[in-house]
């Protein structure tokens, strides 16, 4: 009787949790379609990312709308787009040189004071 009695609560758990994975898949497939058809409606250049003033343009709903498809978009470890990838790729750089001229300037100093 324990046996089945386990064993029942086992596949009652494993199928809520199957369940539960499907209802975040979807939720993560709508939002993804939400963020893309506000881009579609505001992306007046047509290069697939919303500059400044298409933001601007955008209303105070869409607005909330695409902050909340994006907390999800991190949250589930999505990707970045392109164009985020290359703003983080180049403040990446830019801090890497800033760090080489600290240290060149530094080392420049040093050898000042030994002369």
């Amino acid at each position: 009787m324990k046996t089945l009695l386990i064993t029942m609560l086992s596949l009652l758990s494993i199928a809520f949790s199957v369940h539960a994975e499907e209802g975040k898949e979807k939720k993560k497939k709508s939002q993804k379609a939400d963020m893309t058809a506000l881009i579609k409606k505001y992306d007046k250049d047509g290069d697939g990312k919303l500059s400044g003033k298409e933001k601007k343009a955008m209303t105070p709903e869409d607005k909330k709308a695409m902050k909340k498809a994006a907390k999800s978009k991190k949250k589930s470890g999505e990707k970045k787009p392109e164009g985020e990838k290359k703003k983080c790729e180049k403040k990446k750089e830019g801090e890497a040189k800033k760090e080489k001229t600290k240290k060149e300037k530094s080392k420049k100093d040093k050898k000042d004071k030994e002369s």
